[in-house]
């Protein structure tokens, strides 16, 4: 990449790195540069009286600085939290006259991002800030990229970087500005490494399992396949630990376990990633009783070991992971959430029952595929403590025992764990002859918005805005996706909404303002919303100038014809749309979307994905899941893993 083509603030930098050489100052330098305290260790440990932390050496980058000629402060953010830096000239600089240090560096070559080594000592400042007192400043690593500039007052965070897009593509940054995001990376490791202690102080041995296999199994999926050029075969990545892990056991072992990777070449999805990592553990002798008390144990020491008690606070709900769980029967749940007893039922009585149910259906569904939609419609989502669904019907569960007092029945448990109704509101991007221009996404759930994504759209920076109907469009409140370049943010504030002519709005800030198209929709029976397409003003401007703005008219516009046609935006009813799988391929690029009013599918999966959501759109979801969100096309699979792909 030429010079020409880096931004302004790009080539400032590389300006000043080549200063910084000029100087005699490595901005990269190779020695090692001894840390003896963290921003938490002095926050937590430093006491005024006892004059500790006289002399440390602390390290990170600076995240924000207030010059104030010969003294000033900068905010330095390590591992482990931020701190506030105290530096002077007089005492930075020493005897040189001319203080290149600080006048020089410090002032003018040093940015927002950089990563400096601080040796000082920690006192409180008269307005009660603790702070670190710098005696000596090395810088340690330029950094040749802005950062996001997000401030922090009185509680209330500006300019935060939430665009969904960035956060995922750029996950270093969002670790930088969002330290909060750190926590589930550690959170992880904590699970991890409690439930290895947990299995380890048992007597169960920990193992590797071949990745490459030549023959996938233990699961239904679809795989990855590779070529082994030495023995010229063709090789799977797995799809589950499950084989390997059993041989082991039929070799002699009473109790193996294994954290690895599972690999599965299917749709992607909030609950869905195809590379994941999975825990399996395999004990001889012991019964689904045992499991069950084995699993309680578990999970109250995970809880106790991330949150110091068993009382966790999951959205709504405080769920209390002490023991002993809920012990039910599946046939005992559906009976107390629906009257209807499934013992000894027939197909065809279990088919009439759905239909009184209300539970969506199709003719190629058995026994079990008939009882399990039964139970996902009425049951699964009211399970909020945890609870052991137990006896399923031998339908359901071919492989497992039959029950040791009904044949009828297997000795099979699951946990499921929290759920909510999740459903997709698309946004199509469609020109006028046809021409798909692209998608936006919100995907919607109980707990308000959750996620949102978005497809190419010809447009370098167009942001669609979701947000509750009220006096101008409430931005802050708004779910946003779109498509972005550079550090470009979705719309922020309250923005005034006032007509262009010719069908465009324009939706004006504070600091910016924005050209598109505006429309009230409904989520609900009781909500009212504001849409909003649109691409900042400068960029309106420049098509406007170079003969574009038929384009504009045409991409934006249409967006709303075809989401009317589709059926999405009415008057009077709902506009909330259940995610399901469709079979059509635009081009060269498969969609996933919603139905077109004529019942063919304006988007979907590729055809040969014969793939299916439960009725309704309800996706069970394990508590913490979050993964890439994208646009859907696989089913949940019973024994694939739900937690973050980090």
């Amino acid at each position: 990449m030429s010079i020409a083509e880096l931004s302004e603030q790009e080539q400032i930098r590389r300006n000043s790195l080549a200063q910084l050489r000029e100087l005699g100052i490595d901005p990269y330098p190779a020695a090692r540069y001894e840390v003896t305290a963290t921003a938490a260790q002095i926050a937590a440990e430093y006491s005024p009286e006892k004059q500790n932390f006289s002399d440390i050496s602390i390290a990170g980058r600076i995240l924000s600085r207030r010059i104030m000629g010969s003294a000033s402060f900068f905010e330095l953010q390590d591992h482990t939290g931020k701190i506030q830096v105290y530096i002077k000239r007089d005492e930075v600089c020493g005897d040189d006259p001319e203080a290149t240090l600080y006048n020089k560096v410090f002032k003018k070559l040093l940015d927002i991002g950089d990563i400096v080594g601080v040796r000082g000592f920690a006192f409180v400042t008269k307005t009660g800030e603790l702070s670190v007192h710098c005696k000596e400043l090395k810088l340690l690593s330029k950094s040749l990229r802005p950062l996001p500039i997000v401030k922090e007052k009185d509680g209330k965070v500006y300019d935060a970087f939430s665009d969904p897009e960035l956060r995922y593509r750029q996950r270093y940054v969002d670790l930088i500005v969002n330290p909060q995001v750190r926590q589930v990376f550690l959170q992880r490791t904590k699970i991890i490494d409690t439930m290895r202690r947990f299995f380890n102080e048992r007597g169960y041995v920990e193992v590797e399992t071949p990745i490459l296999q030549s023959i996938p199994g233990g699961a239904s999926a679809r795989p990855f396949v590779t070529h082994h050029n030495a023995l010229d075969i063709p090789l799977y990545l797995r799809i589950a630990n499950e084989l390997y892990l059993k041989k082991l056991i039929v070799g002699g072992f009473d109790g193996v376990y294994e954290f690895g990777k599972d690999f599965r070449n299917e749709g992607m999805d909030r609950t869905h990633n195809p590379e994941f990592t999975v825990m399996e553990i395999y004990v001889a002798y012991k019964d689904y009783i045992w499991m069950m008390e084995f699993v309680e144990q578990m999970l109250k020491r995970v809880a106790l070991a991330l949150h110091g008690t068993t009382k966790v606070r999951i959205g709504e709900h405080t769920v209390d992971f002490a023991g002993p769980f809920r012990r039910v029967t599946m046939t005992d749940a559906i009976r107390e959430k629906t009257g209807f007893d499934i013992t000894g039922k027939s197909e065809q009585e279990l088919r009439e029952a759905c239909a009184k149910l209300n539970v969506e259906t199709d003719e190629t569904m058995g026994k079990g595929k008939l009882i399990d939609a039964i139970f996902g419609a009425y049951c699964e989502q009211d399970l909020i403590q945890p609870t052991f669904v137990t006896d399923y019907p031998i339908e359901m569960s071919p492989l497992c025992k039959r029950h040791r007092s009904n044949p009828d029945l297997t000795e099979r448990f699951e946990l499921p764990g929290t759920s909510e109704e999740v459903q997709l509101f698309l946004l199509p991007l469609r020109g006028r002859d046809g021409t798909m221009y692209g998608l936006c996404g919100f995907e919607i759930s109980e707990s308000y918005f959750k996620q949102n994504f978005a497809q190419p759209t010809g447009f370098d920076r167009l942001s669609c805005l979701l947000a509750p109907a009220g006096d101008g469009l409430a931005a802050d409140a708004a779910l946003s996706s779109g498509t972005t370049g550079g550090y470009y943010h979705a719309p922020r504030n309250t923005l005034v909404l006032r007509s262009m002519g010719g069908g465009l709005t324009q939706l004006t800030g504070p600091d910016s303002a924005y050209a598109g198209i505006s429309q009230l929709c409904r989520l609900s029976e009781s909500q009212s919303y504001r849409l909003a397409v649109c691409i900042p003003m400068a960029d309106y401007r420049r098509l406007v100038f170079s003969g574009n703005l038929q384009m504009l008219l045409i991409g934006l516009f249409i967006a709303f014809l075809g989401l009317q046609n589709a059926g999405l935006v009415v008057n009077d009813d709902s506009t909330l749309v259940n995610l399901h799988s469709f079979n059509v391929v635009f081009g060269d690029v498969a969609w996933a979307g919603v139905p077109a009013a004529d019942g063919r599918a304006a988007a979907g999966t590729p055809a040969d994905a014969d793939r299916a959501v439960p009725a309704g759109g309800r996706v069970p979801q394990r508590v913490g899941a979050r993964c890439l969100p994208d646009l859907c096309g696989g089913h949940p699979h019973p024994d694939q893993d739900r937690t973050p792909h980090l």
